[in-house]
């Protein structure tokens, strides 16, 4: 009789093994990293697919509601999006925005210029400014630190190449630019905030629970459950999230290089004026 009993026991053990071999775990990012922009298209795609795996397909007890509170969480983002977009600054914001891309352009230009006329120094500010990359197709908020940190960078450690190529003209003026744009997008988030219903960070926050409970709940049937439908939920968000993903990791994989590029250089500058 004991012997029966090890041998169920052991069948158990074993039922339940293949069960959490068939698991399949929903890929999972820093979502705080991505633009107000990005996450929405993000969501847009994820909320497809939750109509394409409905509750009514699903037929699991409370995921009914979590869709109903997921969709009206992303509604409630889009809206404080398309609040965002149209705020009576949003034009004037769009205008200065391009005349400091304008003042990017022209620094990087000049310094290109000093490249083919080899200005000694020219070299080393080009590297500096290539670590930043394209500063003018980031975000908003992104673009404007980069310009801060640019300037600063220059100004703190390469300020005789910025002398002997004669840019201190060029970084006031996109400094001037930067300080007017930095101006309009305050006066925006003062007008946003005059309203109580409108805040992006909350907006957010409330879609990311929900969204996270989903997936939690996902993960938990594909171990509960012998229904394929999980997995194949989980399946199809993976290949949309791994995607955003792997474009994040990329994004930051090349502005940790690009430091570090910039960190060498400034060594070997260091190490040529001892």
């Amino acid at each position: 009789m004991q012997d029966k009993e090890i041998i169920i026991s052991d069948k158990g053990i074993n039922n339940q093994q293949s069960i959490l071999d068939n698991k399949k775990n929903v890929v999972r990012f820093n979502y705080k990293n991505m633009s107000n922009e990005a996450y929405v298209t993000y969501h847009e795609v994820v909320g497809g697919i939750f109509v394409k795996f409905g509750a009514e397909k699903i037929k699991q007890t409370g995921i009914e509601k979590l869709f109903m509170e997921y969709n009206r969480a992303y509604a409630n983002v889009v809206s404080v999006l398309d609040v965002i977009q149209k705020s009576a600054y949003t034009k004037e914001i769009e205008a200065q925005d391009r005349i400091r891309d304008r003042k990017c352009y022209a620094l990087v230009t000049a310094v290109k210029l000093a490249i083919i006329d080899e200005i000694e120094g020219a070299d080393k500010v080009e590297m500096v400014i290539n670590y930043y990359g394209n500063i003018a197709r980031r975000g908003y908020d992104k673009e404007t630190a980069a310009i801060d940190d640019l300037i600063r960078e220059l100004r703190d450690n390469w300020a005789d190449e910025i002398k002997s190529l004669n840019l201190a003209d060029r970084l006031k003026d996109l400094e001037v630019e930067n300080a007017k744009f930095k101006e309009l997008m305050d006066k925006r988030y003062v007008e946003i905030a005059q309203r109580s219903d409108i805040n992006m960070r909350n907006a957010r926050q409330l879609l990311d629970n929900i969204f996270r409970a989903i997936l939690n709940f996902f993960e938990a049937m594909t171990i509960l459950s012998e229904d394929p439908i999980h997995n194949e939920f989980a399946k199809e968000l993976n290949a949309v999230s791994t995607r955003y993903k792997n474009i994040l990791a990329q994004q930051k994989g090349k502005r940790d290089k690009k430091k570090e590029n910039l960190i060498d250089a400034q060594n070997d500058a260091n190490t040529m004026s001892l």
